[in-house]
């Protein structure tokens, strides 16, 4: 099995699992021994604490000023990503 699909089918596991930290601490492991990059989608989901943010479960999310803060539930760790401005057309 490839690093690339042993990744993403540890952070689909991780998903849905109790043992969540553990799958996303191989995920991260794996990716840094076969230097291989985690994908913006799916970085942006995981804490430092190799928590996988779930909203609703274990991360509070809010949107204030143009951005949106995504909160751990678990560490208090937070992440602040800005919204995209319309576009004009015309």
């Amino acid at each position: 099995m490839k690093p690339r699909e042993r990744i993403e089918r540890l952070l689909e596991l991780a998903r849905n699992s109790p043992r969540q930290k553990r799958y996303v601490e191989l995920a991260k492991r794996i990716a840094t021994r076969t230097r291989t990059r985690l994908k913006p989608g799916e970085k942006k989901w995981l804490c430092e604490c190799n928590s996988m943010l779930i909203p609703g479960r274990n991360a509070l999310v809010r949107a204030k000023e143009g951005k949106i803060v995504v909160v751990c539930t678990d560490c208090g760790r937070r992440k602040v990503f800005p919204l995209k401005k319309e576009r004009k057309i015309f």
